[in-house]
């Protein structure tokens, strides 16, 4: 009996001194764990949060904030009745809202704002895959109107195609890379409390547990620069397919190849400059993974250096900062290939990539004309489903690109032990999303200036997660993007029935003059090739050139030397110019008789006048060819304000069109940049005009 006793006492003894030290080490912790510890398995998105769970969470320094879920397992209160005004939320834990309370969340700021109810689909080591199996879930069972889907920079591009269920695993409610769970765990009564919410055998693990410093280079599960690069989920694929196709067809008849060419679609991997792009990625050790883990590691629930386990933020960004790099010179490299190879089967094949093929301009003279498409984007696939899903149950797509922390901020280096600097280089990719997500007509959130406003304190304290002031500022930018105007439909490719591109100068050089009244004895040359009309006006005596009216894409200048006007010749559409001479001033006009134009100084309209707002005078020296004489095709004049770096760019021909902004899109002869407009949306400048499908303001 008396062993019984001192054994009864002991047992006490061992649970009242197990109970103080977890109470002091709860203490110590602030109740809180640096991870979320709520996950259940699920065979189709990896993890799922538990319903109705409330767990304290802190890391990295930051106050200790509390989350709780609802009865199905998303963040917040249990979601209020189905209402056809309702707006979902949906991302990884940026949008679940990691170390910020629940009233703090961008959903919940984001709901104050509208004044709409807003779901929080957000849920932590979800990737895009996940966000888009939510939307179809959800969507299935209440009317949504709109959809909010968060694209998170700082790990969306390397989980695309690699399901949550291949990246994580369950590991007692924590959330671990695949690459460090167990094969299998032994049940036994007490444990999910002990592994799962005992702050001291938590503090027992972490003090056993030595950090692999190959860790901070991540694990395959987290991607390479590979994911940056990619054009499609399918590269690999697609390479192989095209490589092989092209090798069988380019020998074979025109119309079987032409054929071949046709399916192979336009996000193809470039066979011709992939491979040697991508050799140059393969330089870099440090751009590809390092760890090299064997058998289990409680590194991803012990840690607490991040909220989620992952690699170090650095890497990620250098990953980010190689990725966009290579993407410019990608890009740049099959442009000039396109423009330089005299390979007919290549050219072709770089043209299809990254446009379509138009042939407005003469064929004799063989100059392809490239209306360019946006370069295929690792989220093209993604987009593509998000608006399926769109189309199918009737919501607005939206569409937020959440760039990571450094992205914004070179001072946010700092917090992670390295010196400030500039990734402004990795915008690029910010930008490509946004384009891509315009062309299928969603709107586009870019949060980047506004939190570069905020400033360090939109981000956590060593962390990449958004701070509640982070949180309210990409809200406002959201709700002003659903609150805004809907996006306008893009113009199709190309150009309209009976328009073609701006004649070269071997064109103009070889076309025959027409016959004009009085231009001989006005010192005038006029030409004519296809709907463009060119006329040169030149002598010491000529003073400048105005136009009175004619089609928005007329053009008129004077270098002190020549007058010259070029302008298209569109069926019942009249061009009246006043040509200037140091003693008058004649009108030019081209009249319309039934359906043929005739052209015809008119006679005088008054003495010389001064030159209006359509005449470029003082022009600088780089303008004027060695004789003095104007360069028509120079971009500062033809292309001033189209964004266009070079000759071609400025005519609309052979190589490229300029980047357009949100709201414009490539239009007219030359596909310069023009507003977007609708009966709604009026011109600021210019007339609406309808082009391809859309309207813009020429």
């Amino acid at each position: 009996m008396r062993i019984l006793v001192r054994l009864a006492q002991a047992i006490a003894g061992l649970v009242v001194g197990l109970a103080l030290a977890e109470g002091a080490f709860w203490w110590r912790d602030d109740g809180a764990f640096p991870h979320v510890a709520v996950y259940v398995p699920d065979a189709a998105l990896g993890a799922r949060l538990q319903p109705h769970a409330r767990q304290r969470i802190a890391f990295g320094g930051n106050p200790t904030t509390t989350f709780t879920t609802n009865d199905r397992g998303y963040r917040g209160a249990d979601w209020p009745p189905p209402s056809p005004d309702t707006v979902l939320v949906v991302g990884d834990s940026q949008v679940f809202g990691l170390g910020v309370e629940d009233d703090q969340t961008l959903a919940a700021r984001l709901a104050e704002r509208l004044g709409r109810p807003v779901l929080n689909g957000g849920v932590p080591t979800y990737g895009p895959d996940e966000y888009l199996d939510v939307v179809g879930e959800i969507a299935a069972e209440r009317p949504l109107r709109t959809v909010v889907l968060v694209l998170n920079f700082g790990n969306d591009l390397f989980e695309i195609g690699r399901p949550n269920r291949e990246r994580h695993a369950i590991w007692d409610g924590w959330a671990v890379r695949a690459e460090t769970a167990p094969a299998s765990t032994t049940w036994f009564p007490g444990r999910a409390w002990l592994y799962g919410r005992s702050h001291a055998f938590f503090a027992l693990r972490k003090l056993l547990h030595t950090p692999r410093p190959e860790e901070d280079a991540g694990f395959a599960s987290e991607g390479t620069v590979q994911d940056v690069v990619r054009t499609s989920a399918d590269r690999a694929g697609a390479h192989a397919r095209a490589e092989e196709r092209v090798g069988r067809e380019r020998d074979a008849a025109a119309d079987a190849y032409e054929a071949a060419l046709g399916t192979l679609g336009d996000t193809t991997t470039l066979v011709a400059v992939y491979d040697e792009v991508m050799d140059a990625v393969g330089s870099d050790e440090a751009l590809y993974l390092r760890a090299a883990v064997e058998g289990a590691s409680v590194g991803d629930i012990v840690g607490v250096r991040y909220a989620e386990s992952s690699r170090r933020v650095t890497v990620t960004a250098e990953i980010l900062e190689e990725g966009a790099r290579i993407r410019r010179d990608l890009r740049q490299r099959m442009r000039r290939l396109a423009a330089e190879t005299d390979e007919t089967w290549l050219r072709d094949l770089l043209v299809r990539t990254l446009a379509k093929t138009e042939s407005s301009l003469d064929p004799a003279l063989a100059r392809e004309t490239l209306a360019v498409a946006p370069l295929p984007t690792p989220f093209d696939g993604v987009l593509d489903r998000f608006a399926a899903l769109a189309a199918t149950h009737g919501f607005e797509p939206v569409v937020v690109a959440l760039p990571l922390d450094v992205m914004v901020l070179p001072s946010q280096l700092a917090k992670y032990g390295e010196a400030p600097a500039d990734l402004s280089g990795t915008h690029v990719l910010l930008d490509e999303l946004a384009e891509a997500a315009r062309a299928r007509r969603m709107r586009v959130a870019a949060p980047l200036p506004a939190l570069r406003e905020a400033g360090d304190p939109a981000f956590l304290k060593a962390d990449l997660h958004l701070s509640a002031l982070g949180q309210d500022t990409v809200a406002a930018v959201v709700a002003d993007a659903i609150r805004g105007p809907a996006p306008l439909p893009l113009p199709g490719p190309g150009l309209p029935e009976g328009r073609s591109r701006i004649p070269w100068t071997p064109e103009w050089a070889a076309a025959r003059e027409i016959d004009v009244r009085r231009s001989t004895a006005n010192r005038c040359q006029t030409r004519q090739i296809r709907e463009w009309y060119r006329m040169d006006c030149w002598g010491g005596d000529v003073r400048g050139i105005g136009i009175v009216d004619a089609p928005p894409e007329a053009f008129a200048a004077y270098d002190g030397h020549r007058a010259l006007l070029l302008t298209p010749v569109l069926p019942g559409r009249p061009v009246e110019v006043d040509v200037h001479w140091a003693d008058r001033t004649e009108r030019f006009a081209i009249r319309w008789t039934g359906d043929r134009p005739t052209f015809a100084f008119t006679g005088r309209t008054g003495p010389a006048a001064p030159p209006d707002g359509r005449i470029l005078a003082g022009v600088q020296p780089d303008i004027l060819a060695q004789d003095g004489t104007l360069l028509l095709y120079e971009p500062r004049w033809l292309g001033a304000g189209a964004g266009c770096a070079d000759v071609d760019c400025a005519m609309g021909t052979r190589k490229s069109f300029p980047t357009c902004g949100e709201g414009q899109a490539n239009a007219g002869s030359a596909g310069h940049c023009f507003a977007l407009c609708a009966d709604d949306v009026p011109c600021d400048a210019g007339q609406c005009t309808p082009w391809l499908g859309s309207a813009v303001c020429l």
